[in-house]
């Protein structure tokens, strides 16, 4: 009996142990055995390839991990484990993604609640109150903003300013309920107050009509981070309001019927990985007014876009994010032309966009998740603009050059210019007339405190009366051979007459030197402006 009891033991172990070898070499054989997918349809992910055979030293270093990393996303099985990993972490009421939250009543967010996260923005820190900007920041974001406003009312273009709200702004009762806000004001607040007390800057806030709007229908996706059409009717509804206050004979602001369309999943589901019920896809209802047409026709993602629209007057430049997706099927209606940039607007795509067509307007819109972080990464134009004092320290010799400022001005006689192969007119007391004496005239500024990684723009307008090239060159700590070199250059093509430049630049080892080439050959200039920002 004994002897029978040892031999089903033996037996146990030898079946446990080819189990385990099973459960091991099994996902592994498969994995090599079965195709590779591109996409893993649990993840909604690209994979990982597999890595080509190593030639080099490098190669042969690099492989291992890049083996690893193939084998770890096509290993047999995978996508069935995964499919139900992520069943399970939902059914407990666990997030499978890093990039979402789970909220109430079947709501999902997008972002997460650690302190850590910043992929899509910090959500959870605006919503909770935690980003908020300083006083230096607002002041900055303001001179900003209406000296871009500024610009483009002297080229007689009326400028808007739309923050599409945060979800978790409009549905905080649906987030989990250890969500707490850390004070009274959010950054939106904050902005909304000082550019409506400071500038007169168009800021179309959203939030308390959308907020309104939600008692009688949901106006976000529960399971998109965006609105759906009950949201951007009330949305396109408010922003048309401020356009016919400018043009009220030119367009007229009206809210549409919206009807149910079937179902739809939304992103945030995606992310989720976990198949849950679609929910209902409200639609606008148009009555056809105009014959539409786009170009260009062939949709190319991230590229400029246009629609015509006969028989309406307007003109209007959007610049803008998915947000503006839903409102697009309104504004196509409403205007005569409207183009549409998917991104931030910048002053040389702004220039770019007005030497093909004038708009009578200009709209920027931004996602509230991108603001508390905002107009310190991007520099606006300002032509004949008054800043604040504080803003605009005169810089003489007597004064040390200084970045603490949101802007350092270079006088046309002072400021410790130095220059090579020209020769210095004194015509004019505001303008800094030069002659090139030579093939490579340059000025060299300063040295200057600039920090690692930061983002300045240099800001020249001049006069010249030769067709040549602009170079800004700026230094590095890494630069022991050559102070400037091609590679730390920006380039522009100079015309005759007017030239006016915006020239962003960074590096992660800025060094303390810049070299400005107007020119590149035999001709004169006169420098009208010249200024430094950080950012």
């Amino acid at each position: 009996m004994e002897f029978l009891d040892i031999k089903k033991t033996k037996l146990s172990n030898v079946l446990s142990a080819l189990s385990f070898c099973l459960a091991v070499f099994i996902p592994f054989i498969l994995g090599f055995m079965q195709p590779d997918l591109e996409i893993s349809t649990s993840e909604k992910r690209k994979l990982t390839t597999l890595p080509k055979a190593p030639h080099t030293l490098l190669d042969v270093q690099a492989y291992p991990e890049g083996l690893a990393s193939y084998y770890s996303d096509h290993f047999g099985f995978r996508d069935t484990f995964v499919r139900h990993y992520r069943k399970l972490k939902y059914t407990i009421g666990d997030s499978t993604s890093d990039n979402l939250t789970l909220g109430k009543n079947g709501w999902l967010f997008l972002g997460n609640t650690s302190e850590a996260y910043k992929k899509y923005g910090d959500p959870f820190g605006d919503v909770r109150n935690k980003n908020l900007y300083s006083e230096v920041e607002l002041a900055a974001f303001a001179n900003n903003i209406a000296s871009f406003k500024a610009w483009l009312k002297e080229r007689g273009i009326e400028y808007f300013f739309v923050i599409a709200p945060n979800k978790h702004t409009i549905y905080f009762d649906k987030l989990p309920d250890f969500i707490k806000r850390l004070g009274e004001k959010s950054a939106t607040d904050q902005l909304v107050d000082y550019l409506t007390q400071n500038t007169d800057v168009e800021i179309v806030d959203l939030r308390a009509a959308l907020i309104e709007g939600r008692k009688s229908h949901e106006v976000y996706f529960k399971t998109d981070t965006h609105w759906n059409h009950h949201g951007a009717n009330i949305a396109q509804y408010e922003i048309m309001k401020r356009i016919e206050n400018r043009f009220p004979d030119l367009i007229a602001s009206e809210k549409f019927d919206v009807e149910s369309k079937g179902t739809r999943k939304g992103d945030l589901s995606n992310m989720l990985g976990v198949e849950i019920p679609s929910e209902e896809n409200p639609r606008p209802v148009f009555a056809k007014t105009c014959s539409l047409k786009r170009e260009p026709k062939k949709f190319t993602p991230g590229e400029p876009y246009s629609w015509t629209c006969e028989g309406s007057a307007l003109k209007a430049l959007i610049y803008k994010d998915s947000f503006f997706v839903a409102l697009e099927p309104y504004f196509r209606l409403k205007f005569g032309k409207s183009t549409y940039i998917p991104k931030r607007a910048t002053y040389d795509s702004v220039v770019e966009n007005l030497a093909k067509d004038t708009p009578h307007l200009l709209i920027e819109e931004w996602v509230e998740r991108k603001l508390p972080r905002a107009y310190t990464d991007q520099y606006s134009v300002d032509q004949d603009v008054k800043f604040k004092s504080a803003l605009i320290p005169s810089v003489t010799q007597e004064t040390p050059l200084s970045f603490e400022k949101a802007k350092v001005v270079y006088s046309q006689q002072d400021g410790g210019l130095k220059y090579h192969q020209w020769d210095a007119n004194e015509d004019d007391d505001n303008i800094l007339s030069l002659t090139a004496t030579g093939l490579d005239p340059i000025i060299y500024f300063p040295d200057l405190d600039m920090r690692d990684g930061t983002k300045y723009t240099l800001h020249v307008k001049f006069k010249s009366d030769v067709e040549s090239d602009l170079r800004l060159f700026y230094s590095t700590s890494e630069d022991k051979s050559f102070l400037f070199t091609n590679e730390n250059s920006i380039r522009k093509s100079v015309n005759i007459d007017v030239n006016e430049f915006y020239i962003e630049f960074s590096h992660p080892h800025i060094g303390s030197r810049l070299r400005l080439d107007l020119i590149s050959r035999f001709g004169a200039v006169e420098v009208l402006e010249l200024e430094l920002r950080e950012h």
